[in-house]
């Protein structure tokens, strides 16, 4: 694995137009396919071989994902939220091409977030020899790498209702799961994540709900498992306590 075999989606909005612009620039070197998907109001900016595409205000993650799969032009795609903030972002793609590399049989990396829910000692399932790479119950889609095989998967789902994006994470983990990859998270580097979160917990919990209801039985039922192996979140929130009907699909 190359890292000219990745494509770079960095997704922007209003607020982080000058985080993503240093994304940007740190990564304009790289020989990977690099895209901007941004729903904020500016005109489309020009960073060096960057492609910069402006879709509907909108949109949020779920839209701004939905689209990137539709114009993948790589094996992985490499996604990172506009206000993801790293000493080393050319080395946090070095760090993903690397474990693509050393597991053929890797179908979702994420990197090491703080602020977040998902913190590596709670999901983790096994660290893979003496490597910073943890297999895991939830990798989290701050700063993440799918195989085109999950892209591919992914692609097939309806993510209309879906248009905050929470979920998207879990399809892409049972995906992997299902096909017979694994979903691993990198402790070798760490991404700051700051606090908060702009969305509606109650509507984005709904769309989830709607939007993994479409998965297979296997699918949901390794879910199902994951939920129930890393229990309830430490504060109150939908983590842990929604489980997947199985339903005949």
């Amino acid at each position: 694995m190359l890292t000219s075999d990745v494509h770079i989606f960095v997704f922007c909005w209003p607020r982080v137009v000058d985080n993503v612009l240093h994304i940007c620039r740190e990564l304009r070197d790289l020989p990977a396919a690099k895209t901007v998907v941004d729903v904020s109001d500016t005109p489309p900016r020009v960073v060096d071989d960057w492609e910069w595409i402006s879709i509907s205000p909108a949109a949020h993650f779920g839209g701004q994902f939905a689209f990137a799969l539709r114009i993948l032009s790589r094996p992985i795609l490499f996604n990172i939220v506009g206000d993801m903030e790293s000493t080393d972002w050319g080395g946090v793609v070095s760090a993903c091409v690397q474990a693509f590399d050393q597991l053929p049989y890797l179908g979702v990396w994420a990197a090491e977030v703080d602020n977040t829910a998902w913190q590596t000692e709670r999901v983790a399932i096994q660290r893979i020899g003496d490597t910073n790479l943890y297999t895991t119950a939830q990798s989290d889609c701050c700063v993440w790498a799918i195989h085109q095989s999950i892209a591919e998967r992914l692609k097939a789902l309806d993510f209309k209702s879906n248009n905050i994006g929470w979920g998207i994470d879990w399809a892409a983990i049972a995906a992997s799961y299902a096909s017979g990859r694994i979903v691993v998270r990198d402790k070798s580097v760490t991404i700051h994540h700051p606090p908060g979160t702009g969305y509606q917990p109650k509507a984005a919990h709904t769309q989830m709900t709607t939007f993994l209801s479409q998965l297979s039985l296997p699918e949901k039922a390794l879910l199902n498992v994951l939920y129930r192996s890393i229990g309830a979140a430490p504060t109150p929130s939908w983590e842990g306590r929604v489980l997947i009907d199985i339903g005949q699909k």
